[in-house]
């Protein structure tokens, strides 16, 4: 089983048709490579988890760009339904339960993640339980509040880069400016 895998920290690409004018805008938020990151192809592929898998993530600063150039609504009022289902949960479904037992040597291999991706005990989640993400809900709260700086700048890109170099990432604060 394949699936695509989507991280708040990850990547964005988004087209928006601009009824008024016709236009239509495409907006690519990738990653960066780390600007300390001399040899890229020699990153661990082929599932193998390290520092050096985390890029430099371009998710927030895309959002940040488009609610900047098109957004008519509060940053709120985006983040209102990402908050909920963090707060409140979503129902497993198979194809997110296959998800997690794929990604398992990954998700279970630091403490941070094997938190919040298993119940007490350990045990992932199953197809039909209720996953909740108080903690992703806490920061997409700042994010609505802050804007994308938060991930940037403020105490997120902090600890994002603390996590990743000590797992051997070349990011620093500068890489996420």
């Amino acid at each position: 089983m394949r699936g695509v895998l989507v991280s708040h920290a990850g990547i964005l690409s988004m087209v928006y048709y601009e009824a008024d004018t016709g236009k239509v805008h495409y907006l690519n938020a990738g990653f960066n490579t780390p600007l300390e990151e001399k040899d890229p192809l020699t990153i661990p592929g082929g599932g193998k988890a390290s520092g050096r898998t985390a890029l430099v993530p371009g998710f927030m600063a895309g959002v940040q760009a488009a609610h900047d150039r098109f957004g008519k609504i509060s940053r709120q009022h985006v983040f209102a339904a990402a908050i909920e289902l963090a707060e409140q949960g979503v129902k497993v479904s198979p194809m997110l339960a296959g998800l997690m037992q794929e990604r398992k040597p990954v998700l279970s291999r630091l403490a941070e993640t094997r938190r919040i991706f298993t119940r007490a005990g350990d045990t992932f989640y199953a197809k039909g339980e209720n996953f909740r993400q108080p903690e992703l809900a806490k920061t997409l709260h700042h994010v609505a509040d802050q804007g994308a700086a938060f991930i940037y700048t403020g105490p997120w890109a902090h600890e994002f880069v603390a996590a990743v170099q000590r797992e051997g990432s070349k990011i620093t604060l500068e890489d996420m400016k």
